[in-house]
């Protein structure tokens, strides 16, 4: 209608770039405005899809007649298009992800897969990655086979691409939650080790590698696991590693205070804008609470 090739227009004619007004449309999600989001996302990917349309129809981005000069600067738009639908796909996934609209989610990350080709080594680790992102979809919301289905997947795409140097941090970490959903933690704890063997900065797999480690009563090798990637790497502490030691401190003792101001006092020596005091857990109750 002539209010949808209004948007077009302004968004053709504009000087902004697209990934500014992709970032625009998903801020009202981290404000809690998860709706105004989905309606600037779609808003976004029915241009797209139009463009696209256009495009494929012998016509100029905005539908007036084609005026280039070659078919390869079509291709060229079309595959730009085609990519910018495909970032706007992510964002209505991930805003679906934060509003817990598991099954949505997936049925829009099902589809990025199910399009997702090509044998080249950036169409098969995104595969990979898209079958990785499902399958932790599916065990967040419970479907522990679902999300076995698509770990084969990954491990099947990646035996047939002859790819396993490269995604094979991949295949363990999905190996590895699979463990902790059926309860085998000793199992998934032997993953997460060997995925810190090979990269001592993975916060994902040190933190999961510390729970394993509580669930199996192993409380003091828990915090070594996690003061040991503090201490080594103060420079690339992370908010989730530093929030899981503080809590184990509180479980190894109720006097953790000086534990926790000290690694107070290295997050504000090399990480002062990405750690949140929150973190720490110092806030003292309020009498009669």
């Amino acid at each position: 209608g002539r209010a949808g090739r209004g948007v077009l227009l302004f968004i053709l004619g504009c000087l902004v770039p697209f990934a500014l007004r992709l970032l625009v449309a998903e801020l009202p999600m981290h404000l809690g405005k998860h709706q105004e989001t989905l309606d600037q996302l779609y808003r976004l990917l029915h241009v797209c899809q139009k463009v696209v349309d256009n495009l494929n129809g012998d016509l100029a981005e905005d539908g007036c007649d084609w005026t280039a000069t070659s078919d390869d600067e079509r291709e060229d738009l079309i595959a730009l298009w085609n990519e910018r639908k495909t970032q706007v796909s992510f964002s209505l996934g991930n805003c679906f992800v934060t509003m817990k609209e598991y099954r949505l989610a997936l049925s829009i990350f099902e589809g990025l897969a199910n399009e997702s080709g090509g044998s080249e080594a950036r169409g098969v680790v995104n595969k990979v990655s898209l079958y990785s992102g499902l399958g932790r979809l599916h065990l967040q919301s419970g479907n522990i086979e679902g999300a076995k289905l698509a770990f084969e997947k990954v491990e099947e795409t990646v035996a047939n691409e002859k790819m396993e140097e490269a995604t094979g941090a991949t295949v363990k970490m999905n190996r590895a939650f699979v463990c902790v959903s059926l309860g085998q933690y000793d199992k998934a704890a032997n993953y997460f080790r060997s995925l810190t063997k090979m990269d001592p900065t993975n916060a994902t797999a040190v933190n999961n590698l510390a729970v394993c480690l509580l669930y199996q009563g192993r409380l003091k090798d828990a915090l070594t696991v996690l003061e040991e990637m503090i201490w080594k790497n103060p420079d690339n502490v992370q908010e989730s590693v530093l929030f899981n030691l503080c809590t184990a401190y509180e479980l190894e003792s109720s006097k953790t205070t000086q534990k926790k101001k000290t690694m107070l006092e290295l997050a504000a020596k090399y990480c002062t804008d990405t750690v949140s005091g929150d973190c720490f857990k110092l806030g003292h109750r309020k009498s009669g609470s």
